[in-house]
């Protein structure tokens, strides 16, 4: 991908280059629809509509005469995964503008494809970047965005009280109960606090670190996090509710700033890695297995809260 872009002379620039997924994922149209079919069908169903805006930017579903999902349309990063996937595989991060997704993808070629796709990029050099400052009162500053976060989670004691009603008493939550939790808290001294989108709530990841590598959540670590012992009695670090929904279903999105489970030949291995952004049930009961990764899917996740400066910053909202 690296020597194509070199090579890519379109409109006649010289300077193409494979995306970071930072900048990658900044073209994701969340109010796509991954469509009525099974994720398992070759042919893409005629409700589904591309995460990306195609008057915008070409796409087309994958040729699968041959085999395969319309679904495995996964576009290519220079962004690679600082621990590995699965059974101990190097990786790198991509986008699927078919599923709405990122995960972290083996080099080599995964279960269900063996080639990925690449959309080239010039300039912009340090899109995404982040600097946090830490405000000396439970908050942290995205310089970049403006945006005001919350320096706990809701798994930390500082905000037990908030939690004490909601289903379980370890902070997290179902997608309503984070949805009612940063609506209704009061933190830091002011009451306007909400459930992030999941654009935001991604750009808070630092890829350059993970529970492997990093002993750490895939976050700066001005932030707390709370940790776990997720589903094969590892410790490890959760995912976070986005208020952003997933169509079709009863998902919305999270970001996993621990490892991304998957339950594989009865072995719980990483995935799709701490950074991915999958989708949850926002009720219902966990799932392991799902899919051909076999994605450990909760039902109660965490939430880390947000609110606007009230200057103008923030990132666009995708919904």
């Amino acid at each position: 991908a690296e020597a194509a872009a070199a090579a890519a002379d379109t409109g006649g620039f010289d300077d193409w280059r494979v995306p970071t997924i930072d900048e990658l994922w900044s073209l994701i149209d969340l109010s796509g629809d991954q469509g009525s079919a099974d994720p398992s069908s070759a042919e893409a169903p005629a409700d589904a509509v591309p995460f990306v805006d195609t008057d915008v930017f070409d796409f087309e579903y994958p040729d699968t005469s041959a085999g395969g999902r319309y679904i495995d349309a996964q576009y290519l990063t220079g962004t690679e995964y600082v621990s590995t996937t699965m059974q101990g595989d190097d990786s790198f991060f991509g986008v699927n503008f078919a599923d709405g997704r990122i995960k972290a993808y083996p080099k080599t070629g995964n279960a269900t494809s063996s080639v990925y796709y690449a959309r080239f990029v010039r300039g912009g050099d340090g899109y995404g970047d982040s600097t946090f400052t830490d405000g000396g009162d439970g908050t942290v500053t995205d310089d970049a965005t403006g945006l005001v976060w919350m320096q706990v989670d809701s798994g930390d004691e500082q905000v037990a009280d908030a939690v004490a009603a909601t289903s379980r008493a370890d902070g997290t939550l179902d997608w309503q109960e984070a949805l009612a939790f940063c609506a209704d808290l009061s933190y830091a001294g002011v009451d306007d606090w909400r459930l992030p989108d999941a654009k935001e709530l991604q750009g808070l990841v630092d890829y350059s670190r993970s529970p492997d590598t990093t002993g750490s959540a895939a976050i700066d670590p001005v932030f707390a996090t709370t940790p776990i012992t997720d589903e094969g009695g590892a410790d490890g670090f959760g995912a976070y509710w986005t208020s952003t929904s997933f169509s079709p279903g009863l998902d919305a999105y999270i970001v996993n700033f621990g490892e991304a489970l998957g339950l594989v030949g009865g072995e719980y291995v990483d995935a799709h890695g701490a950074g991915s952004v999958r989708t949850d049930p926002k009720q219902g009961e966990p799932q392991e297995g799902a899919g051909p990764q076999g994605d450990i899917r909760r039902v109660y996740d965490f939430a880390r809260c947000v609110r606007d400066d009230g200057a103008g910053g923030g990132a666009p909202s995708p919904l």
